[in-house]
């Protein structure tokens, strides 16, 4: 089971039904370890939310939007296809947050160079560095990968 912040809410993944009720609103799966939880390691927790972050969250967090959302889908759809993360993060914690600060996402073609230009283009357009380089809004995003979809 695992708490994913895809939503406002977090979507929750497993066969306990009653997961909230033990373990409150939100699984944070840097603290999941119980016996009801499948755990993730202290260095795959760590890895797992960083390759989610967008620059913005580590310099200016108290004024993220929800572009920053659209980054964290854009990780997600990055690594749906591949299986790997944007980045190969380093094991120093300083390290990863100048490798996010500076670094551009590794080409998800890289990985799979069969995936369709304009699939490759949206996903690396809402992992921007910037906020005002990716997507206005999560619909715009969609009608993108709805185009892609139907072509």
């Amino acid at each position: 089971v695992m708490g994913l912040p895809i939503a406002s809410d977090p979507i929750y993944i497993g066969k306990s039904r009653n997961l909230r009720k033990r373990m409150g609103t939100h699984l944070d799966p840097a603290t999941a370890h119980n016996e009801h939880v499948g755990a993730l390691s202290d260095r795959e927790s760590v890895e797992f939310w960083c390759n989610l972050m967008p620059p913005e969250q580590i310099t200016d967090f108290r004024h993220v939007d929800p572009r920053s959302d659209l980054y964290a889908a854009g990780a997600t759809l990055y690594t749906l296809p591949t299986g790997k993360h944007i980045y190969e993060l380093p094991r120093k914690g300083a390290d990863r947050m100048l490798m996010i600060l500076q670094d551009e996402p590794i080409d998800i073609r890289e990985h799979r160079p069969e995936l369709p230009t304009a699939l490759s283009q949206t996903i690396h357009r809402a992992l921007a560095r910037r906020p005002g380089e990716r997507f206005a809004n999560a619909k715009e995003m969609r009608k993108e990968l709805v185009a892609i979809a139907t072509a």
